[in-house]
């Protein structure tokens, strides 16, 4: 693997003599790309010339080191620059990708927007390190439009301000699957370890281990999401997680038709604030957890949760279980922190519950405080986990518990 990156101050990839753009020919629809001057060429011909790529497949040939000078993302959509084709990186990996001086881009990433374009098979070294106060960062695409993302991995430090990923950042009608980030994510609001923002976009297959920090709606996969279309399943984060508010091991917040399946947490989760849970921190209007578990601690003030701190309006939590410790100051509970049922009704069914609630004011072994209507059915908890218990769900001892269900871990 190459060395860590030296870029020479006020140098880019895209300056005179540092790229190539012999291998363009307009009129051939496969382009295949060996060395860091020709894919320099393809974020030239794209930012430069305004050429998207359409219907026009990228090849990367080679592992890509982009040692010397710092990179510009493709598609920098400062004046509606897009890549629109396909790029296969055949798992091949780029290297010391380094962009860390712009301010006049609007995206950043190996590419910057993509619109109605397949990314697939691409890998970012360790060695790769984005850091902009600026918005829509991520490894991968800064932002996403109609695009295919697939078998992506992010391994590089990514840190920015809004909408920050290891990725893909900002998303509209655009599916991520099977992808994985072992970065480091940092930023300020939506912040994820996979993605940040998802209008109407599916999550499938996606793992996170690098430590995801931000200050709101902050998750170990997605930072946001929501409307018709939006789904993540069969993800699972191992990282550790920490924001202010709406915090959570999987998705920090979400609203309007958001369902999370099959997905789970291991990882410390940490708010300072009020909205944190082991698999969404906040969720507001139509929304279903289904399947998924949390096994690591979660800490909050208020409004603390082993799956969901807090819920606004119609939820449905089905099948799920906690078996770690959750700790706040008021509203903690070990499925949800706090239900606000008032637009319709809220439902928990064929859940438990084994880890310890630790809290100062009001607990529940399974919810801490329900405002609205929401029924609980068919959940459990060990009388051990709660001192100060509300009334959902059937308390019994562990070893109950442990002999008469056999799902209990």
């Amino acid at each position: 693997m190459a060395q860590t990156s030296t870029v020479k101050e006020d140098s880019y990839w895209t300056d005179e003599g540092n790229f190539s753009t012999e291998w363009y020919d307009s009129t051939e629809s496969q382009f295949i790309l060996s060395t860091p001057q020709q894919l320099a060429g393809l974020s030239y011909l794209v930012n430069k010339n305004l050429i998207s790529f359409l219907r026009k497949t990228i090849i990367l040939d080679q592992n890509i080191d982009l040692s010397g000078h710092e990179w510009v993302s493709i598609g920098c959509n400062y004046d509606r620059q897009t890549f629109s084709g396909t790029f296969d990186g055949q798992n091949h990996t780029i290297e010391n990708m380094i962009s860390n001086t712009q301010n006049w881009a609007n995206s950043y990433g190996l590419f910057g927007t993509t619109q109605q374009a397949t990314i697939k098979n691409v890998i970012i070294a360790a060695s790769c390190n984005i850091a902009v106060q600026q918005n829509r960062v991520s490894g991968i695409v800064g932002q996403a439009y109609y695009t295919t993302l697939s078998n992506c991995t992010n391994h590089g430090t990514i840190k920015g301000s809004w909408y920050v990923s290891g990725i893909a950042s900002f998303r509209y009608k655009s599916s991520v699957s099977c992808c994985y980030n072992t970065g480091i994510i940092v930023g300020n609001g939506y912040i994820g370890g996979v993605t940040a923002v998802d209008y109407e976009s599916p999550t499938i297959q996606c793992n996170n281990t690098g430590a995801v920090t931000g200050y709101h709606s902050v998750g170990g996969i997605s930072g946001w999401g929501g409307y018709e279309g939006s789904f993540i399943t069969h993800c699972h984060n191992f990282g550790t997680v920490q924001g202010h508010h709406s915090v959570g091991g999987i998705l920090g917040s979400s609203t309007i038709n958001h369902v999370i399946s099959g997905c789970s947490n291991t990882g410390i989760v940490m708010g300072e604030d009020e909205g944190v849970g082991g698999i969404v921190g906040k969720m507001i209007d139509i929304a279903e957890i289904v399947n998924c578990y949390n096994t690591d601690k979660i800490f909050g003030a208020n409004f603390v949760g082993g799956i969901s701190g807090w819920m606004i309006s119609f939820l449905s939590i089905n099948n799920c279980y906690n078996t770690a410790s959750i700790t706040g100051d008021q509203y903690v509970g070990g499925f949800l922190g706090y239900s606000q049922a008032l637009l319709g009704d809220a439902f928990i069914d064929n859940c438990y519950n084994i880890g310890s609630v630790n809290e100062t004011k009001i607990s529940g072994g399974i919810l801490a405080y329900d405002e609205g209507t929401i029924v609980v059915q068919n959940c459990y908890y060990s009388h051990d986990c709660a001192t100060n218990s509300s009334n959902f769900g059937i308390s019994l001892p562990l070893l109950t518990m442990q002999s008469s269900f056999w799902w209990i871990h």
